[in-house]
């Protein structure tokens, strides 16, 4: 009679449990790789956090290499130029400080108060040239191209009704003052033909600068500078 030989094995149950053991460890593998303070995670949001402090260390060492020279201090007109080279202001706040700078490398948000916590100064007014120190003043007018014989030197009265108060062909020498920049006499000249006079006048470059815009919406009148000039220091 042949017996029938017992063999061992496992149990449905235990291949169960055993894989819902296997399941929970998989689980608790991937939380702690992935989830919210996961290995992944934390390591993702340190790279993030080293840019960001590697931008702003850069402007600010720029902001700093601004103010040495500057005797401490830096305007918003520089402070603004430092921080668009290194990405985008948002436009919806009138102050800069109140702005925030989106990076152009990694694309990070930045307040600008996190990166520059000072005071700006006004921009200070461009020192102009001495007209007398250049040249003896602006270039001198290129008068090559008119017709000499229909054309005059002009000087102007100085009070009203600012008429021609001297005239002279243009072959000969111009008036006294027609060309004295620094004394604000524009060089004048006129051309005649088929009836009409026509005035040309050759004016040097100017600078002005507009008042910086009033804190409330209160319109205030205030005075333009302009600087007749050719270049500055």
């Amino acid at each position: 009679m042949n017996k029938i030989k017992s063999t061992k094995g496992i149990t449905l149950i235990s291949l169960v449990v055993t894989i819902i053991i296997l399941l929970i460890l998989a689980g608790v593998s991937i939380a702690t790789l992935t989830g919210e303070n996961g290995i992944l995670t934390k390591a993702s949001t340190a790279k993030i956090e080293t840019e960001i402090a590697s931008i702003k260390e850069e402007i600010q060492t720029e902001i700093l290499g601004e103010q040495a020279g500057n005797n401490g201090n830096i305007s918003d007109d520089t402070l603004r130029g430092i921080l668009e080279k290194y990405g985008v202001l948002s436009k919806e706040e009138e102050k800069l400080i109140d702005k925030t700078l989106t990076t152009t490398k990694g694309n990070h948000e930045i307040k600008v108060a996190d990166i520059f916590n000072g005071t700006t100064v006004k921009d200070a007014p461009l020192k102009p040239y001495d007209l007398a120190e250049t040249m003896g003043g602006a270039n001198s007018p290129d008068i090559s191209g008119f017709n000499v014989e229909n054309t005059y030197y002009v000087t102007w009265g100085t009070t009203a009704p600012y008429q021609p108060n001297e005239e002279s062909k243009i072959n000969n020498a111009p008036p006294s003052g027609w060309s004295n920049y620094n004394g604000k006499e524009w060089a004048n000249i006129k051309t005649t033909g088929g009836g009409n006079d026509c005035y040309w006048v050759w004016i040097p470059r100017y600078a002005y600068k507009v008042p910086t815009k009033p804190t409330t919406d209160k319109p205030t009148a205030e005075t333009i500078e302009v600087i007749c000039t050719i270049k500055y220091k």
